[in-house]
């Protein structure tokens, strides 16, 4: 289990705006997030990210950032 990983990928796409515009277009749904993010060396997997966003308040701003992706509501 990586969760650090899952950590650093959720605090990089708040920070890095280069990586954000990478993985938006592949961030389909949850999945493809994930295998968007293994692809980028972040190595974490569907069922961490889905316990990780259960873990978190709907008002954290990581998970908004994360959900916004997912819903390709991210401008």
């Amino acid at each position: 289990m990586t969760k650090a990983d899952l950590h650093r990928f959720v605090d990089d796409l708040e920070k890095d705006g280069d990586l954000l515009e990478a993985v938006k277009p592949k961030a389909t749904g949850l999945a493809a997030l994930v295998a968007a993010a293994n692809e980028r060396g972040y190595q974490f997997t569907l069922d961490e990210a889905k316990t990780y966003i259960k873990s978190r308040s709907p008002g954290d701003p990581n998970v908004k950032e994360v959900n916004a992706v997912v819903d390709g509501n991210l401008k």
